[in-house]
């Protein structure tokens, strides 16, 4: 049924899989990239009576401009440059462009639908705490600085929110260096959300709950800094072999644990 046919049209299909995949990560290492280099626009006033930043867009179709004004509703906090270079980096042709705008949308439904779950799911101060962590993560995704922590766009900052556990995500934020899950009350980290910060340095778990090293760091490949003072951490052999799994750590905090009250077996 997708025109593939035993023999050769398997092959055809593999490269094909492998084409889109290639796409959709060079795609992600384009938005990491974007923002080094800011270039700044001075607003207007566009027909509605809105300030706005107008996108240049000289030379584009209308389809084409259609499809950059649906990026900069994904991204409305990018410059105007930042903003046509996703579109030029999203694909070839306006096929392609349209393929990889509808998979962010898609991306961006999903995480909503997965964080109204998690919202959903606590009552009282617990529900109002996952409301603000909520917005930031929203704000995280959209390449949008906050207003906690360092500021940066590159930080995902859930910081003081006594949060108990964390929503599925189901979305990539490989734009994303530092991720600071600070004065919680967290006791485990769960892999699958560590695997939707691919790009992440340093990570800070200080003053939370946990009694063992959170096994899926291996999930953050790029990690340099680890801070995980003032925890419950009992040290075991199943944890120094993690640590050591962490080739390029280079920073690692665990004061204020009571590590020796640990045990050697696995």
């Amino acid at each position: 049924s997708l025109g593939f046919t035993q023999g050769a049209g398997e092959w055809e299909l593999l490269k094909q899989v492998r084409w889109r995949l290639q796409r959709i990560w060079e795609f992600a290492e384009t938005q990491r990239r974007v923002g080094r280099r800011p270039h700044f626009h001075p607003p207007q006033r566009v027909a509605d009576g809105r300030i706005a930043y107008p996108l240049s867009g000289r030379g584009l179709r209308p389809m084409e401009r259609a499809q950059v004004a649906r990026l900069r509703a994904l991204y409305p906090a990018r410059t105007d440059d930042e903003v046509l270079q996703l579109w030029r980096d999203a694909g070839d042709s306006v096929r392609e462009r349209d393929g990889m705008i509808d998979y962010l949308y898609n991306e961006r439904e999903a995480m909503n639908v997965a964080l109204g779950q998690w919202l959903h799911g606590a009552t009282g101060p617990a529900r109002e705490a996952r409301a603000q962590a909520v917005v930031r993560i929203q704000r995280c995704w959209a390449r949008e600085a906050s207003s906690h922590g360092t500021a940066m766009v590159k930080e995902l900052n859930l910081d003081g929110l006594d949060l108990t556990d964390l929503p599925t995500l189901g979305a990539h934020f490989g734009h994303v260096e530092v991720l600071s899950l600070k004065r919680n009350q967290l006791s485990q980290l769960p892999t699958r959300f560590l695997r939707c910060f691919p790009g992440v340095t340093r990570l800070y778990l200080s003053d939370n709950m946990f009694e063992q090293m959170p096994p899926g760091l291996s999930e953050v490949p790029r990690l340099r800094a680890l801070y995980l003072g003032s925890n419950r951490l009992k040290f075991r052999l199943g944890d120094v072999i993690r640590l050591s799994e962490l080739t390029q750590l280079r920073v690692l905090d665990l004061s204020s644990n009571p590590l020796r009250q640990g045990q050697r077996q696995l």
